[in-house]
């Protein structure tokens, strides 16, 4: 007994190879005529999945592929409570495990240091594996929510592209932390976002001043009482500070970059769209709390100058 087109069709392209197999199964025990429903609950869930990841894409940017993300958590000490585990998220690159031909020792051994074969996930006092999968999404425990999703979402589509010497690991995470502030919609998530920007700001190159400012802003994220308004210059601050507008510039003219050398030789461009104050999708919560009048209008002068 064989499934129509249209559900074989789902399981090849919209759904993890584990959860094929199950899928499938659970649909030929059911009546032919349940199964269009059941089809049709499934492309209910993705859609509900996509739709608060995707307000936190970019404008333009792919939509994101269900099939690709992975949820991990081995439970709590308090039933039906997820771990808090230090990773919350995580992207795994197309390449990840493949050896090169040739390799020198040298490549050997970062690829043993940097890919292992399970992903050590630590608490002070215990510790926890994982597995990793090309390709593919991954959240861990309390992680398992739209800002984190949306934030490794945006890794696997390059949406943090830099041009040298800006492409370092820090500058690329950085752009995308700021992003997690643009993405906020509620002040719980501002806060998170505000903490984990900061973490990244101080492995950048910065002044004594920064410090300090970046220092202030991770106390007035975790104190309770902060206003909403304190919060909101933090994130500006982020946002405005010379560093940030100096790798959105360098994001931007990647973009347009990439554009011209994909239409000179008649193909797409390989990154459909980079992190700029020009074209990303912002919340209510953050026109609301957190922008400032004419911001972008002063962005995209400086752009130009």
């Amino acid at each position: 007994m064989a499934l129509s087109e249209e559900f074989e069709e789902y399981l090849t392209a919209g759904v993890s190879p584990k959860a094929r197999g199950l899928l499938r199964k659970a649909a030929l025990s059911m009546p032919k005529d349940k199964r269009a429903g059941f089809l049709a609950s499934l492309q209910q869930a993705d859609f509900e999945f996509q739709v608060p990841i995707q307000d936190r894409m970019p404008e333009g940017a792919n939509l994101v592929d269900p099939s690709k993300f992975r949820h991990h958590d081995y439970g709590s000490e308090v039933p039906g409570e997820s771990m808090n585990l230090n990773l919350k998220g995580l992207y795994v690159r197309p390449d990840y495990g493949k050896i090169p031909e040739n390799a020198s020792q040298d490549t050997l051994d970062s690829i043993k240091k940097y890919n292992p074969s399970e992903l050590e996930v630590g608490t002070p006092y215990r510790q926890y594996f994982f597995p990793l999968e090309p390709d593919t999404v991954n959240t861990y425990g309390l992680g398992n929510n739209p800002l984190v999703i949306a934030h490794e979402y945006r890794h696997r589509q390059g949406l943090e592209g830099l041009v040298a010497p800006y492409r370092t690991a820090p500058n690329r995470e950085y752009l995308n932390k700021v992003q997690d502030l643009v993405g906020a919609t509620n002040e719980k998530e501002l806060r998170g976002a505000l903490l984990t920007t900061a973490f990244t700001f101080s492995r950048l190159d910065r002044g004594k001043d920064y410090v300090e400012r970046n220092r202030e802003i991770q106390k007035l994220a975790r104190n309770p009482n902060t206003s909403l308004e304190k919060l909101a210059e933090g994130a500006r601050f982020f946002i405005k500070n010379p560093i940030s507008q100096d790798l959105m510039r360098q994001s931007i003219e990647l973009e347009s970059k990439a554009k011209t050398e994909a239409e000179e030789a008649g193909e797409d461009p390989a990154l459909k769209d980079t992190m700029s104050a020009n074209n990303f999708r912002t919340s209510s919560f953050y026109n609301k709390n957190i922008k400032e009048k004419s911001f972008l209008d002063k962005l995209r002068q400086a752009i130009k100058d």
